[in-house]
């Protein structure tokens, strides 16, 4: 049991501070135009594994110094402490811009970070100087979709949108803040096509070039018949200048569902792309085909069927319909419909009298891709009764007639119709020709005089008057022409006596009684009888 004394019994243990905290600038370069109107610069304290790097007070000095710029003219001088409290890692200020609206050089000022004398020996200091780059001419900043369309499917889940700075060419020249909004088309956020974006943030770093957002694209299993759409649209975040311009501030996005399982299309349409029929057939049946699946509608579907006026008009040449459905059941390949012809009494036959028929998507659990939606029905008139031909003329070819009579009529027969008259409506047109009678003083002229030939008539006649005057012309043989020409009416329409020669006779008029014998009579063209005598007579 010996005794063990202590000595010494106390010690003393030292512990060396070698953490070494850093104060610095957050950014040394700044890229801004003049309407920035700020720019704000920031120290910050970094310590990689403390959350408390200072658990002291301390100050920095941060002060402007001119480049090419001048403080109060170009930017706003500042000489200024930053204090730090314990524990606080970041301090900022801002330095105003000036904007003088001239169009300049660009420009630069610098900052600088200086340690004061609270600043514990321990605390490291740098980043201590910086730069703000002045553009003078009022650079505007001009960004936008680098795409106004982007194709996606329903099966590839997402759609990525790039937007990208187009000037300056150096990217974002300070710190942008952009909002992305979602608007439907014909796709649909509220029914499940895609994920809605509303007020979405993209932040643009200093010298960025680009930012991509992503939009979700649902994958159902409905098929939806054709491409959908919907928008996705850029705007400036809250703060940001007038001077950002968007060359491309939207974009559409197309969701292609085409090739999906679901989408296998059924091709559809009318049998033949026209239909000949006429009036006496008195209908006339369209029909529409699966063109692409021999053995018929894999699916029910139904389409709608509507007339459509063309020179026929319905209700009065034929009897219409609008959304008339034709049902496929699975299996069927062939749908059809009537429509009524409505025959008339009249000859259409100088022009073709057609309608149509289109094809529209009703429903189905497929979609219908109708690819022959249209087709004619010509209605064709020219073997009815009311459009055979037609003969017509004068009765004859020649007429007597005498100046006292005053005048001449003249018949106008349908030779071709002679009991039922003509089948449609027609109109001639009478003018008279001179021969040595003359329009102004033998008869009275006569140019485009109608004549009208009603449904049933067979006969018309038009009458010329005779001037009669107190000369003799019986060495004349005056005669002139009646002539008819087809005005209106549908062919065919033949004019077989068109002309007739109307010769006047004098012979019995009182100025021409018996001339004495010892007289030398002879007649002018201006109708004067001229007797030469001898003077004792």
């Amino acid at each position: 049991n010996a005794r063990i004394e202590l000595n010494p019994a106390n010690g003393k243990i030292s512990i060396v501070d070698n953490d070494e905290a850093r104060v610095g600038l957050e950014q040394t370069f700044f890229n801004v135009i003049e309407s920035v109107g700020v720019v704000e610069v920031c120290a910050i304290i970094t310590f990689p594994s403390i959350n408390c790097p200072v658990e002291f007070p301390f100050d920095v000095g941060l002060s402007t110094e001119d480049g090419t710029a001048v403080q109060t003219t170009d930017y706003g001088a500042l000489d200024v402490l930053l204090s730090f409290n314990s524990c606080e890692t970041r301090k900022c200020v801002n330095v105003s811009i000036a904007d003088d609206g001239l169009d300049e050089t660009d420009e630069f000022f610098t900052f600088n970070l200086t340690r004061t004398s609270n600043v514990h020996s321990g605390i490291e200091i740098g980043p201590v100087h910086g730069q703000v780059h002045i553009h003078g001419g009022d650079v505007n900043i001009t960004l936008g979709y680098n795409s106004t369309l982007y194709t996606t499917s329903e099966s590839r889940g997402i759609v990525e949108l790039k937007i990208h700075f187009l000037h300056p060419p150096g990217g974002a020249p300070q710190p942008l803040t952009i909002t992305v909004n979602t608007h439907n088309g014909t796709a649909s956020s509220s029914e499940g096509d895609y994920g809605a974006l509303s007020d979405e943030i993209l932040q643009f770093n200093v010298g960025e070039m680009f930012q991509t957002h992503t939009i979700i694209i649902n994958d159902d299993t409905l098929c939806e018949n054709s491409t959908e759409t919907f928008f996705s649209s850029i705007s400036l975040g809250e703060g940001m200048g007038h001077f950002i311009h968007f060359t491309q501030p939207q974009a559409m996005i197309i969701i292609d569902d085409s090739e999906e399982a679901e989408c296998i299309p059924i091709e559809v349409g009318y049998e033949l792309s026209a239909y000949n029929t006429s009036e006496k057939h008195e209908e006339v049946t369209i029909c529409v085909v699966v063109i692409n699946h021999e053995s018929g509608s894999p699916r029910p579907f139904t389409v709608n069927v509507t007339t459509l006026d063309g020179v026929a008009n319905s209700g009065y040449d034929y009897r219409g319909v609008v959304n008339a459905p034709l049902i496929f059941t699975v299996g069927k390949s062939r749908a059809c419909h009537t429509v009524r012809i409505l025959p008339d009494d009249e000859c259409e036959a100088d022009h073709i009298e057609d309608f149509f028929f289109s094809v529209e998507y009703n429903s189905g659990e497929m979609p219908i891709v109708i690819t022959r939606n249209r087709t004619s029905i010509v209605i064709s008139d020219t073997a009815e009764p009311e459009c055979r031909p037609i003969e017509v003329g004068y009765n004859t070819d020649t007429n007597f007639v005498t100046e006292k009579s005053g005048s001449v009529t003249f018949t106008i027969r349908v030779s071709s119709h002679p009991f039922t008259g003509a089948p449609r409506p027609f109109s001639l047109a009478v003018r008279t020709m001179d021969g040595t009678a003359i329009g102004c003083c033998d008869y009275v002229n006569v140019s485009g005089q109608i004549v009208q030939f009603m449904r049933g008539d067979v006969i018309h006649t038009h009458t010329i008057t005779i001037n009669d005057d107190d000369a003799c012309e019986v060495g004349l043989n005056e005669y002139f022409y009646s002539h008819i020409d087809l005005d209106s009416g549908i062919p065919p329409i033949n004019v077989t006596v068109q002309q007739i020669r109307v010769n006047i006779d004098d012979n019995d008029e009182p100025e021409c009684g018996k001339l004495c014998p010892f007289c030398n009579g002879s007649f002018c063209r201006n109708r004067v009888r001229i007797i030469i005598c001898p003077q004792s007579q």
